[in-house]
């Protein structure tokens, strides 16, 4: 039995990148600046958000924090991502909050 010689044909998808991304997501909001920037950087930069925005990082802070998408951990100080602050031992991370805030109302 004799095999038939033909030109086959590759598919794109064997040769080349095929699937690109989205490109960039507009940033029209606060929510937007901290949903991007937490994807680009794993981390709350807050620099990268205010330059994104044409703000400056404190006033990107307040807002995260009046639309409850960042929240400050009781024992450290530090912002938080909504998300990852209402995740695990709720009960007790609400403890430390209502302890920290009654030594220190200023900060909370």
């Amino acid at each position: 039995m004799k095999r038939a010689t033909s030109t086959r044909f590759k598919w794109p998808i064997f040769k080349k990148r095929i699937i690109h991304g989205l490109g960039d997501k507009p940033i029209n909001s606060y929510a937007d600046a901290e949903s991007v920037v937490n994807n680009e950087a794993v981390v709350l930069d807050y620099d990268l958000m205010a330059e994104k925005l044409g703000k400056i990082p404190e006033d990107v802070i307040a807002h995260l924090a009046a639309q409850k998408l960042i929240y400050k951990k009781s024992h450290t100080g530090n912002w938080e991502p909504a998300d990852k602050y209402l995740t695990g031992d709720v009960g007790q991370k609400l403890k430390q909050a209502e302890a920290a805030a009654a030594a220190r109302p200023k900060d909370f």
